[in-house]
C-alpha cells in the first residue's frame, strides 16, 4: 500500500468516527401541524421526514427546539446541522444547502373575515394593507421583495413555558380588528382555522401567488454532514417517492 493510499485511508477513517460520533443536530420550532409538541416531545410530519433520514442514514438525531430566527442564524453559523420547512430564498441558500426533492408543497394565500369587503385583484391592491408576517419567513419573491408593503413582523410567544405560533397570533389579530388581510402558507392557517373553528367566520381569499411553495429540509454549509449530501438526497428521494 503506498503512503498516499495510507493517508487517505486514514483521512476517511477519521471522518467516519466523527461522523458516527457526532450527532445529526436539527432545530425546530413551532409550526403546527408540521412541528408542534406533546409533553415536551416533538411531533408532526417533518419530525417523521427527520426521523425516517436518520433510519435511512443511520444518523443519531438530537431535536433543539429554538426559537426560528436563532435556528437560522446558527445554521449560518454551523452550530447546529439542520432544519426543516425551509422554502427556498436565494439569502438562505448562501449558508444552507437544500436536499432535494422538496418533501412538502404549500400555496401562499390570504385570508379574511369572511363578512368583510376587502378583496385583492392584483398585487398592487396589497398596497392598501398591512401584513403582519412572521420574523424571518419566506412567502414569495415578489411579496418579500416589494419595498412598497407594509409589515410587521411578529414571533412565536413563550410564556409559562407555552408557545404561541405566529398563525394563532395572527388569527387572533384578524378576529379583533387589528388587521384586515393575513398572509399565510394554506396548510398552516387553514388548520388553525380549524383547530378553532372559525371556518364560518375566516375566508379565504381567491387571489394567490401561483406557484407552489416548496419544504425542504436544509444542511448547514458549515456542518461536517455537509459532505454527505449526495447520499442525504439519495434517502430524501427514497423517502418522498415511497
Amino acid at each position: 500500500m503506498s503512503l498516499l493510499v495510507k493517508i487517505l485511508f486514514s483521512l476517511m477513517l477519521i471522518f467516519s468516527t466523527q461522523l458516527l460520533a457526532k450527532k445529526f443536530t436539527i432545530g425546530i420550532d413551532n409550526w403546527t401541524p408540521f412541528v408542534y409538541f406533546e409533553n415536551n416531545e416533538p411531533k408532526g410530519l417533518t419530525v417523521e421526514v427527520f426521523k425516517k433520514l436518520a433510519k435511512e442514514l443511520n444518523y443519531d438525531i438530537e431535536f433543539k427546539h429554538i426559537p426560528w430566527s436563532r435556528a437560522l442564524n446558527m445554521m449560518k453559523n454551523g452550530e447546529i446541522d439542520a432544519m426543516g420547512n425551509l422554502s427556498f430564498s436565494k439569502k438562505r441558500a448562501e449558508f444552507i444547502e437544500y436536499a432535494k426533492p422538496a418533501f412538502y408543497s404549500l400555496k401562499t394565500r390570504f385570508y379574511t373575515l369572511a363578512d368583510s369587503d376587502f378583496n385583492i385583484k392584483k398585487h398592487e391592491d396589497l398596497y392598501n394593507y398591512i401584513f403582519i408576517v412572521g420574523q424571518d419567513y419566506v412567502y414569495y419573491d415578489k411579496f418579500d421583495n416589494d419595498p412598497n408593503i407594509k409589515k410587521e413582523f411578529i414571533h412565536d410567544r413563550v410564556a409559562d413555558g407555552t408557545t404561541t405560533d405566529a398563525s394563532d397570533i395572527m388569527i387572533n389579530m384578524l378576529i379583533k380588528k387589528r388587521v384586515k388581510i393575513l398572509i399565510s402558507a394554506n396548510a398552516i392557517m387553514d388548520h388553525t382555522i380549524r383547530k378553532y373553528s372559525l371556518e364560518n367566520k375566516i375566508k379565504k381569499l381567491e387571489y394567490t401567488n401561483k406557484a407552489n411553495d416548496y419544504q425542504y429540509i436544509g444542511i448547514s454549509k458549515k456542518s461536517p454532514f455537509i459532505k454527505e449530501m449526495n447520499k442525504i438526497n439519495e434517502a430524501m428521494e427514497k423517502i418522498v417517492n415511497k
